[in-house]
């Protein structure tokens, strides 16, 4: 990683080195030989480095949040495409941007593989949600149990359950609220719209909710890459000063990044970005960003300060502040500052 190394390269990855490491250490044991490092020791020299490393990659490869102006335009295309991938990628970030999905949780590696998480135990668990994960009420609490444009229009909020989590709360439930006076891009109205479309694709409902036909009506799924995709063409469109670097940093996980940066923006405290979003620990931080609208606020926090010292630039400065001219002390002898 310090650059001697048998190609001269000035950058490897830090999974890379580690798996020499846990290579030189197989080939001592094998031989009999005591292990020159303990692996499970987090100060030893070599472990250290390699930890080093994996937080400045960690660093370097954190997803750009999505943003107004790429929003406003995935809808507007998605409006256009009809049922297309656009059309889905509208839909998942209209409900996306309120619960802050994983991007497992809507899509897929490949396009007609659904991915499983499987126990110690054998027993496997679709990682994505299907139509089983949600429940649509009425304002009264009524559950909707039939799907057309007249009970669409009775929908006022929606319970989703994440079976399977990365932060292992498998269970855990979320409810959002119908936002009728936005209805391009309310979450609610989106995940009801996704579903009706599950629905009429004849998608089984214990199969992933977000899919769609392909050109021989066979059942297909947005894929990581296809959503990335997706993002990064709108991004580049409404972002044209934006390098080629900072749109590969655009991917399926911003839609969860922008999520959290949304209640950051918002003010809200660590303990509700971590409950509506699904953190048990404080690695919902890293998604935290140095926004337009954190820089404002920043600026609206030191107001009060800043009128201040405007008012004093403007020449309003009471002389009384002012220290009283005396005449200089000849008898003191050297003085010496204790800082210098």
């Amino acid at each position: 990683m310090e650059g001697i190394n048998w190609k001269g390269k000035s950058d490897i990855r830090s999974a890379t080195v580690r798996g020499y490491l846990v290579a030189a250490v197989g080939l001592f044991l094998k031989r009999g030989f005591d292990s020159p490092i303990n692996l499970e020791d987090k100060n030893e020299d070599a472990l250290v480095l390699i930890h080093n490393r994996e937080r400045e990659e960690t660093i370097a490869k954190q997803r750009k949040p999505l943003d107004t102006l790429i929003f406003a335009e995935l809808i507007l295309q998605g409006k256009e495409e009809g049922a297309t991938d656009i059309w889905l990628v509208s839909k998942v970030t209209s409900l996306g941007r309120v619960i802050g999905p994983r991007a497992g949780e809507y899509s897929q590696k490949t396009q007609y593989k659904v991915e499983v998480h499987e126990y110690p135990s054998g027993k496997k668990e679709i990682k994505a949600l299907t139509r089983n994960d949600f429940i649509f009420l009425d304002k009264s609490g009524r559950r909707i149990s039939t799907f057309n444009s007249n009970t669409r229009a009775r929908v006022a909020r929606v319970r989703i359950k994440f079976r399977i989590q990365k932060n292992r709360q498998n269970g855990q439930e979320i409810t959002a609220v119908c936002d009728r006076d936005n209805p391009d891009i309310c979450p609610v109205l989106a995940a009801f719209d996704l579903y009706m479309h599950s629905i009429e694709i004849e998608q089984p409902d214990d199969l992933p909710l977000v899919a769609m036909l392909d050109d021989k009506r066979k059942i297909k799924y947005l894929t990581y890459s296809k959503v990335a995709s997706v993002l990064r063409k709108i991004a580049k469109k409404v972002h044209p000063d934006w390098s080629q670097e900072e749109i590969n940093k655009i991917s399926a996980h911003s839609i969860r990044v922008w999520a959290c940066v949304l209640l950051d923006e918002a003010g809200k405290l660590p303990s509700f970005i971590k409950s509506r979003l699904r953190w048990l620990g404080e690695s919902y931080r890293t998604y935290l960003r140095d926004t337009a609208v954190i820089n404002e606020q920043h600026n609206e926090a030191l107001k009060k300060t800043s009128d201040e010292v405007l008012a004093l630039l403007l020449g309003n400065l009471d002389d009384s502040l002012l220290p009283a001219e005396v005449e200089e002390d000849e008898d003191m002898g050297e003085y010496i500052d204790s800082d210098e």
